[in-house]
């Protein structure tokens, strides 16, 4: 289902101008409008409301033209003085209101505007709440909220069938996830012996952000190939899928074995292949050789000799870290060209 917009663009790219089209939107499923900030509750209704249903626009410094004709009528602006008080209280509200809390974007549009009558130092507080997959988010006082309609304010919901439908609405998304932590990644025969690390990062798991890596390919290659850092892992080989890029380190290593490997796509999502150093010493008097810089070497290999195992498989972890923080340094990049600030997800 397409979101209901009023507008002809995007939140990010709306100016003060497109407003004029709220003088044909009234308030109901997808709109509302407050002439002053609301208090908290209030807000974590509206936002709360509007997540459980639909998802719709919740614009503060505007005022309805009347009850029999809900559109928008005037727009005395929110005074600079308050606005970013404002904007704190609507994100303190919806995180110490509701649980789980909704995502929601904002942008602020500044007077003068002649035709709005928008006064210079006055803006418009213009909030999108999308549909929420994780949905029902309950609200502190133990009700949930949804639109209903035409009317102005969010009504609490108390019918079974449309509980059970919004308990429902993220399993889809929780199964897709659940089959793409369970997929084995595909191996050759000589692969399969060998120990990795894998990790999956994602920064909208429930998609309701339209988070997308909408850059040149060349930009991608930039950050994969990086070099410097804390923990650099420089992809020597970067070539682009039907949904995204895939980078590799393959110089200085055999094709028969594994290799780091970073599957991205573009709407954020990495599968990554983190090979571990394996040792199959012969003797275990050849760990003393290739465990020499570590400090604990010949107490490790007393150890091994006085429980007398058979084949010896040691897995060095001592790479790993740096590798994590050159992941990590590598992710944070890309989250920016992406335009993302916000947290992501880690499954390992």
């Amino acid at each position: 289902m397409q979101p209901h917009t009023p507008f002809t663009r995007p939140l990010r790219d709306l100016e003060v101008g497109d407003l004029k089209a709220l003088k044909e939107a009234s308030e109901g499923w997808y709109i509302e409008y407050k002439r002053e900030p609301p208090n908290a509750a209030a807000i974590a209704k509206s936002l709360s409301a509007f997540a459980n249903t639909y998802g719709g626009w919740l614009f503060i410094g505007v005022q309805e033209a009347s009850k029999e004709s809900p559109v928008a009528g005037s727009f005395p602006g929110v005074c600079r003085a308050d606005v970013d008080a404002s904007i704190q209280r609507l994100r303190k509200a919806a995180a110490d209101h509701l649980n789980p809390t909704p995502h929601f974007d904002l942008t602020v549009l500044w007077g003068p505007d002649l035709e709005l009558e928008l006064a210079e130092d006055h803006a418009i507080i213009c909030i999108w709440i999308p549909q929420s997959n994780s949905a029902p988010h309950v609200h502190k006082m133990g009700q949930i909220y949804r639109r209903v309609a035409d009317a102005s304010e969010p009504k609490a919901e108390t019918d079974r069938f449309i509980l059970d439908q919004l308990w429902r609405r993220g399993d889809d998304i929780k199964v897709f996830h659940q089959e793409w932590f369970d997929e084995d990644p595909e191996f050759s025969d000589s692969e399969k012996t060998s120990p990795y690390l894998r990790l999956m990062l994602i920064a909208d798991p429930w998609i309701e952000r339209n988070v997308w890596l909408d850059v040149d390919d060349a930009e991608v290659r930039k950050v994969l190939t990086r070099t410097g850092g804390v923990g650099s892992i420089p992809f020597d080989t970067v070539h682009t899928t039907s949904t995204g890029f895939v980078g590799r380190q393959l110089a200085n290593n055999s094709p028969h074995h594994l290799t780091l490997t970073w599957r991205l796509r573009r709407d954020m999502v990495s599968d990554i292949i983190v090979p571990l150093p394996l040792l199959q010493p012969r003797q275990l008097d050849e760990l003393s050789i290739e465990l020499c810089a570590y400090t604990n070497t010949a107490k490790f290999i007393d150890l091994l000799a006085r429980y007398k195992p058979g084949a010896v498989r040691v897995v060095d972890l001592n790479p790993l870290f740096s590798i994590l923080i050159g992941i990590a340094e590598t992710q944070g990049r890309m989250c920016s060209l992406a335009g993302w600030t916000e947290s992501y997800h880690v499954k390992t």
